[in-house]
């Protein structure tokens, strides 16, 4: 009997000393908010590997996607639109002036990048300051080949369309430091007459500059 006593007594002493909390204590949990991530340059960092690239890698790592971006801006529209909706306003298209249709762009674009919302004006924007400095954003957006309403990207679907003695482009280096590297693309042509099969060649060049840590093209230039 002593014994069970002296168990009870241990139970009580240990029940005793276990908190069981201030219920003045209240304590709230905050839901986790997620936020897209910004779009990151693909291009790398070390100048090296920029300088010893082969074409295809030159043109799937560095050039691509300026390419993709730049070419909606002179007219080879490569985003996709929803012809259903429109607006128009007042706009300057290859030096004329009239109203212009715009449609809006697709959020979804995966033949140029898959993360992004393109149908949002700041994503496209962000994704734009990847490759180009802010400074060659604001020039190419301030054009009319784009419209914004409420925060929404529309675009003048119309193309220039492709050089027709254009075959194909191969890429190299010209130059390289820590401070730019200078890019050549070199196009072949042939002619469509016929009894003429004679190519020619046109050697395109761009500059990727080191600006703030980071390679950026302030101007870029189309090679077909």
């Amino acid at each position: 009997m002593k014994r069970l006593c002296c168990l009870l007594t241990l139970v009580c002493f240990v029940t005793a000393c276990v908190p069981h909390g201030d219920p003045s204590v209240t304590t709230t949990t905050t839901a986790a908010t997620t936020t897209a991530p910004e779009p990151t340059s693909t291009i790398p960092r070390e100048w090296w590997r920029l300088r010893e690239m082969s074409s295809d890698e030159i043109y799937n790592t560095v050039l691509k996607l300026p390419l993709q971006l730049y070419a909606n801006i002179s007219g080879l529209g490569t985003l996709e639109v929803d012809h259903a909706v429109s607006v128009t306003k007042q706009g300057t298209i290859y030096g004329v002036t009239d109203k212009v249709t715009y449609h809006p762009v697709l959020a979804s674009q995966p033949h140029i990048d898959p993360t992004v919302d393109f149908s949002d004006y700041d994503e496209f924007r962000a994704l734009m300051e990847t490759v180009f400095t802010v400074e060659f954003v604001d020039e190419l957006l301030d054009g009319d080949a784009f419209a914004v309403q409420d925060g929404k990207l529309y675009y003048f679907d119309g193309g220039r369309g492709v050089d027709g003695s254009y075959e194909s482009t191969e890429f190299r280096v010209k130059s390289a430091d820590e401070t730019a590297i200078v890019y050549e693309a070199i196009s072949t042509h042939y002619p469509r007459e016929e009894g003429n099969n004679t190519p020619w060649t046109v050697t395109t060049v761009n500059t990727l500059k080191k600006i703030d840590g980071q390679w950026l093209f302030d101007e870029f230039s189309m090679w077909y």
